[in-house]
């Protein structure tokens, strides 16, 4: 290897942090969620308003997290899905400020 070649390697490896792109603004994080579906399922008319009675459970059964109850089976009817592709995923927040899972609003 010629010396001219070496000198131009090191001059490259000691002036490459020069050339990288600095932001005067500092460092962005930005993050993205989002679902990709290839179709969805609508509830049929006559199931979109539907009252499910979960029973009445004492507070200790549902102590801590992942205890659960027995199981109230019920039903809705999909439209525009293949058989077998459906599913829904239910979950629950605690109000906040509130010492419940959930509150009933007084206004309703």
């Amino acid at each position: 290897m010629s010396l001219r070649r070496v000198f131009i390697a090191i001059g490259c490896v000691l002036f490459s942090p020069l050339s990288q792109a600095n932001s005067s603004l500092g460092e962005v994080n930005i993050e993205l969620r989002g679902n990709v579906v290839d179709f969805t399922c609508a509830v049929v008319a006559g199931d979109s308003n539907k009252s499910v009675n979960l029973g009445t459970w004492p507070t200790k059964q549902l102590h801590a997290a992942g205890d659960a109850t027995q199981p109230v089976a019920f039903s809705l009817k999909l439209e525009g899905c293949p058989p077998g592709s459906a599913s829904i995923t239910c979950y629950w927040t605690r109000a906040p400020g509130a010492a419940l899972l959930a509150r009933a609003d007084p206004a309703m």
